[in-house]
């Protein structure tokens, strides 16, 4: 499997040849998390199918039996000699209740079976998705993250669920027919193997050119999500500048690529399908032949030609679904290889993977950390030295020997214009990306990397971001409970964990507010807080880093998009419950920093100055040409 990565803007991952074996690799491992119901689903599909079978075996029978001319006829066996008409009626009746029967239960757990490797498969492609580098989201837009959670679930379900079900008992039913056409008579048997032969390399002539038209079309698929998605994101934003024409032509020109692909591979699918519907013609056409020749030369009886005839009737159709269905089933491949690409991708190097994860990719996991801890130092100093950090190795320094010593309790405001390196800094500090050059520590430790010979002071990634709290300039409020957006994460009784929700609902100031909802910390909150004012959200977030306890505090301009008034407040409220905590300011207005410690003026990625917000912020404001109020 060759694969050709896209960058930013470009299209989506193209994958070329062969699939890898890592690809079956893991559909395999998501079936095997239950081998006994894998065997007893493959039992079923077997005696399913040989009650079925048994049905145009008994008929045979039957007609061999009403035959009075002993040339074309044969006797029928012993246990079936005494038989009469209802007999037959009865023995064809309990064989197709046997075959639903069986069949009904297989096709049963198949499909439920495949949804729950489908799940794991899913589960996996998550755990390492939500672990993965920066620079990933960077490249990749949210619609194409969103294909791969979406569409290409849905191809691999269908495909593990129902086709996989239908192919694994046409499989059996096929082999077992011929194992039985051939006791039948062996005369047949020729022409059954070369139907099997030519739909076989029927299919491997045409494997390559549909294997790449999916590919194609579900490639051809995520464009049009992607521009789909940022669309509905930025629909105030579209209609304010009366763009919606523009956005709605760009979606028609990548759904019409979609489609015409889409159109390509199914008549490259119906080709296929034209030849093996000749394999199939030729192949009831030469057994009709061969068998009026072998009654002629009373080789075969006219009941074992009826019973051939069933079957040959019966297998073509199985072959030309069969390889039908594996054709489909290329829909799915295609799908589990873009999720295997996202399961074996390098997740952050600082970073573990969850317990949870069952999957070996070669990630390292959690438990496999012994990573030291901070208990014994609530209060750390935080460290910076000699940092240089770009975001790619071709790019330019974003941070240029940046040096700092952020003392347990302080505060310290950082300025400087758009593009200077303020919120570069936080990104790593919170160890989005990995620096160039320079020492970080926390508490005397520092963040360790996995894979690479760890220094004896390290902290892992999880334990280091567990020092800080983030707010940033749209903090995040999720959909769900309001205690869950309070994000509280304690071993303690579940009546002693709300009643430190409810206590620091009262120190920001929400009691009240609280005291009006009915269903109490139960009450759903929308997605983006959308229930929420501005300033009950920026309370709910300083709630949040309260019961984090995390000692650091990390602020981008928090207050960048309320009125002077909300952010007075907000400020206020901050300074006052999170006094304890180490405090990293970037503010929206130079006049919420003069209660700071300290103030760091950033220019060009290096520290321009430093020193009391009285020294600082007036140099920064004449050099800058703006009021003190200008935004920054």
């Amino acid at each position: 499997m060759n694969s050709k990565i896209a960058e930013y803007g470009d299209k989506e991952i193209e994958f070329q040849g062969k699939y890898h074996r890592s690809v079956f690799r893991l559909i395999i491992w998501s079936w095997m998390r239950w081998p006994m119901r894998s065997i007893g689903i493959i039992l079923l599909s077997i005696l399913g199918r040989l009650a079925f079978i048994g049905n145009t075996v008994i008929v045979g029978y039957w007609a061999d039996s009403l035959c009075d001319n002993k040339v074309y006829c044969q006797g029928v066996p012993n246990f079936a000699s005494s038989w009469d008409n209802n007999d037959y009626i009865l023995a064809l009746l309990i064989f197709t209740a046997l075959s639903f029967l069986f069949t009904g239960f297989f096709q049963s757990l198949m499909s439920v079976t495949g949804l729950k490797a489908c799940e794991k498969i899913i589960n996996e492609t998550m755990y390492r998705v939500s672990r993965a580098p920066a620079a990933f989201f960077d490249k990749n837009p949210v619609g194409r993250v969103f294909s791969r959670f979406s569409t290409d679930f849905s191809q691999l379900t269908t495909s593990m669920g129902l086709h996989l079900s239908n192919i694994t008992g046409n499989f059996v039913e096929m082999l077992l027919m011929l194992i039985f056409a051939g006791l039948t008579s062996l005369w047949f048997l020729p022409l059954f193997l070369t139907a099997g032969i030519l739909s076989a390399v029927t299919y491997n002539m045409n494997k390559m050119s549909i294997r790449n038209e999916r590919r194609n079309t579900v490639s051809e698929q995520a464009p049009s999500i992607s521009h789909f998605a940022a669309t509905v994101q930025g629909a105030n934003s579209i209609r304010s500048y009366q763009k919606e024409e523009k956005f709605l032509d760009k979606f028609g020109e990548l759904i019409q690529k979609y489609f015409l692909k889409k159109c390509t591979a199914e008549l490259y699918f119906q080709f296929y399908s034209y030849q093996l519907n000749l394999i199939t013609a030729l192949w009831i056409f030469g057994c009709g032949v061969l068998g009026v020749y072998l009654i002629e030369q009373h080789l075969v009886s006219l009941g074992e030609v009826g019973i051939i005839l069933g079957f040959v009737s019966m297998i073509s159709s199985l072959f030309q679904r069969f390889f039908t269905l594996i054709s489909s089933l290329e829909n799915g491949l295609a799908s589990a290889e873009r999720l295997n690409d996202y399961v074996r991708m390098p997740i952050e190097p600082n970073s573990l993977l969850t317990p949870k994860s069952e999957f070996d990719s070669g990630h390292q996991k959690e438990q496999e950390s012994l990573q030291m801890s901070l208990s014994d130092q609530p209060f750390p100093l935080l460290t910076i030295k000699h940092l240089d950090f770009s975001y790619g190795e071709d790019l330019p320094l974003a941070l240029k020997d940046i040096n700092l010593e952020a003392k347990p309790g302080e505060s310290i405001g950082i300025i400087g214009r758009t593009g200077s390196g303020k919120s570069s800094l936080f990104k790593v500090l919170l160890g989005y990306y990995g620096f160039q050059k320079g020492l970080v520590t926390i508490g005397g430790k520092q963040l360790g990397l996995c894979g690479q010979e760890k220094p004896d002071n390290y902290l892992g990634l999880k334990e280091w971001r567990s020092q800080f709290s983030y707010i940033s300039q749209s903090p995040p409020i999720f959909r769900g409970p309001l205690r869950e957006n309070l994000t509280i994460r304690s071993q303690e009784d579940r009546k002693v964990a709300d009643k430190k929700m409810l206590q620091t609902l009262e120190k920001v100031g929400l009691e009240k507010w609280f005291q009006g909802l009915p269903q109490g910390l139960d009450t759903p909150i929308e997605e983006g807080g959308t229930n929420l004012s501005v300033g009950q959200k920026q309370l709910l977030v300083i709630a949040r880093c309260l019961l984090r306890k995390a000692p650091i505090l990390l602020i981008d301009e928090a207050t960048s998009s309320v009125d002077p008034y909300s952010e007075e407040k907000f400020v206020k409220t901050a300074n006052q419950l999170l006094k304890h905590k180490t405090r990293l300011v970037i503010a929206h207005r130079l006049s919420t920093l003069t209660d700071c410690d300290r103030v760091l003026w950033l220019d060009g990625g290096s520290i321009r100055m430093e020193g009391r917000p009285e020294e600082v912020i007036p140099v920064f404001t004449a050099h800058a040409g703006t009021l003190e109020n200008k935004l920054i």
